[in-house]
């Protein structure tokens, strides 16, 4: 149980939530949803590795295998089922020192009450006592990457592209600069684009940009948190030998073992083809006239 705690804790909870039914900022932009696991029914251990290691195709959910062990594989399944799927049990122990969150509860005490929709970021913030205001902006800050608000009119698709690509300010100025990841989900403007190479802009902001940046750089807060790391269009060390084809064949059947998935099953022949055409255009060619790429690995990631 410990290990498949561990395991869930950093590779699972992104998609399918610290307590397992998938009510996560992730999620919102997945189709299908992740699975929800404490309404699944029927669902087994064996089932589970299974798709830990097969992946599910036309999902997110890629395959595991040379990511995980055989052992790490067995172990998450049983504490899932155990956890989540039997006992419904939140996942209580998450923010650990062991996870990365030493003294966790100290330090972000005063985002508690945004957190558990106990305080309302609708409230205006000259309301708000000193420790009410500093929790607010410790919460967009920091916990509302995952933690979605639960008492807000505001739509929050997702952390980089609603909160910092947008910049909030307040009254008493809270939050007035983006983050170091909310500098690549800014609105990115490409002039000359034809019509394929529009439509393409379009698929790659509302579906490719979730974790390769609008910038097409990877390095937004999902990008950055994903291992391997969403290549980078802007890095010509990476782009070297990915040509139109090598695109197309990785949009269209993905890439083992990194969050790749296929998207043959989602977009058309021609829409991968409008994406490709869009990413050479705004990020591959421009890089490589500002960079030209020299000798060495390829250093490719997706």
């Amino acid at each position: 149980m410990a290990l498949g705690r561990q395991v869930y804790n950093f590779r699972c909870y992104f998609c399918h939530g610290y307590s397992g039914d998938g009510k996560t900022v992730a999620a919102q932009m997945l189709e299908p949803k992740p699975r929800d696991f404490t309404k699944a029914e029927g669902l087994t251990p064996a089932a589970m590795v299974k798709r830990l290691r097969d992946g599910k195709p036309g999902t997110a959910m890629k395959s595991f295998t040379g990511t995980l062990s055989d052992r790490e594989m067995e172990a998450v399944a049983a504490f899932v089922m155990d956890e989540f799927v039997t006992r419904k049990a939140p996942n209580t122990s998450y923010h650990t020192p062991e996870n990365g969150w030493p003294d966790h509860q100290r330090k972000y005490g005063a985002a508690y009450p945004f957190v558990l929709g106990e305080q309302s970021l609708d409230q205006p913030v000259a309301e708000l006592g000193t420790e009410a205001q500093a929790g607010r902006k410790l919460y967009l800050d920091a916990c509302v990457t995952c933690h979605e608000p639960k008492t807000t009119s505001k739509n929050w698709e997702s952390f980089p592209l609603s909160h910092m690509g947008e910049i909030i300010r307040d009254p008493v100025d809270l939050v007035s600069r983006p983050s170091v990841y909310g500098l690549h989900d800014r609105p990115f403007e490409v002039a000359g684009l034809d019509e394929h190479q529009k439509a393409g802009k379009k698929i790659y902001d509302d579906n490719c940009a979730f974790c390769h940046a609008r910038d097409g750089s990877g390095k937004n807060w999902i990008g950055s948190f994903l291992e391997p790391h969403p290549r980078d269009f802007t890095d010509p060390a990476q782009t070297r030998h990915l040509d139109r084809d090598r695109l197309l064949k990785v949009m269209r059947e993905g890439l083992a073992n990194t969050s790749m998935p296929a998207w043959g099953s989602v977009l058309s022949t021609d829409q991968m083809s409008d994406v490709a055409a869009y990413l050479d255009t705004a990020f591959i060619q421009p890089a490589r006239k500002a960079r030209p790429p020299s000798g060495g690995a390829d250093g490719l990631q997706r």
